[in-house]
C-alpha cells in the first residue's frame, strides 16, 4: 500500500468503536456515544443521563464544526465532565482558544483536545 493510503486511513479513523460493544456499531451516533459514556467516565456515570449528554454533545460538536467526526461527541462529553461548567472558557483554560480556532482542521482540534485530556486527567478518549 502506498504511504498516502496509510495517511488517509489514519486521518479518517475513529476511536469511538473501542469504547462500545459490537451491537452498537451500526446504531446512530447518539446511541454509540451514550453507550460509550459509562466506560469512558466510569467514575462519574451516576452524575448524568448519558443520552442527554450525548445529544447535547452532538449539537455542540456541530456548532464547533466537528459534524463529520464520530469521536467528537464522546470527547466533548469527557471535556465537559472533567473540566466543569467553565470547560470552554479560555480565561480559565487558555488552551481552549486552539480548540475553538475554526481555522485549524477539525480533526486536529479534536486530537489536541484528546491529548489535553490525557495530559491533565490520564484518560484516553
Amino acid at each position: 500500500m502506498p504511504d498516502s493510503a496509510w495517511s488517509e486511513a489514519e486521518a479518517n479513523s475513529d476511536d469511538l468503536p473501542y469504547f462500545i460493544s459490537a451491537e452498537f456499531l451500526n446504531t446512530p451516533l447518539t446511541e454509540q456515544t451514550a453507550s460509550a459514556i459509562p466506560l469512558v467516565l466510569w467514575d462519574k456515570e451516576a452524575e448524568f443521563d448519558p443520552h442527554q449528554y450525548a445529544t447535547s454533545a452532538i449539537q455542540y460538536a456541530n456548532q464547533l464544526g466537528f459534524s463529520n467526526i464520530n469521536d467528537a461527541p464522546i470527547t466533548i462529553v469527557v471535556w465537559r465532565s472533567l473540566y466543569g461548567i467553565r470547560f470552554n472558557n479560555p480565561e480559565v483554560y487558555p488552551w481552549v482558544t486552539d480548540i475553538m480556532d475554526s481555522k485549524r482542521p477539525a480533526r486536529e482540534r479534536i486530537a489536541m483536545l484528546k491529548y489535553r485530556i490525557a495530559l491533565d486527567h490520564g484518560r484516553i478518549v
